[in-house]
């Protein structure tokens, strides 16, 4: 896959990074990627569709975060995997979904993080 054209933004280590480490996901439309109270094992970059980030309320209501879509990572998901922690928020397919999964083991996103937070600041 041509990492460079869909994430123009990163580094070459970083797509290098992606080749090695990351795996396909495909989801349906309206499909669970995550739930409140699951802990994160994998990190995501949205490669097609689109991505709905919102929180439950305590009565079933749902308060919209952001919408994640093509070439935009999770940056919820980071934060759990880096920080060993249990989700906050509920993801779910919008639309047909391809997600580029990163293992979220601790050498990994320490790496990922640094490389993401720097191209995002150029």
């Amino acid at each position: 896959m041509n990492w460079k054209a869909l994430f123009p933004q990163f580094e070459p280590s970083l797509l290098w990074i992606l080749e090695k480490e990351a795996k396909l996901k495909e989801c349906k439309a309206g499909e669970l990627i995550m739930r409140t109270g699951q802990f994160i094992k994998s990190t995501a970059l949205v490669l097609e569709g689109q991505i709905k980030i919102y929180r439950e309320g305590p009565e079933g209501g749902e308060f919209l975060m952001y919408y994640i879509g093509p070439g935009q990572p999770c940056a919820v998901s980071m934060i759990c995997a880096v920080q060993a922690v249990a989700s906050e928020i509920t993801a779910r397919a919008e639309e047909d979904t391809r997600l580029l999964m990163l293992p979220a083991h601790r050498n990994m996103d320490e790496r990922l993080s640094f490389h993401i937070s720097k191209s995002l600041k150029t």
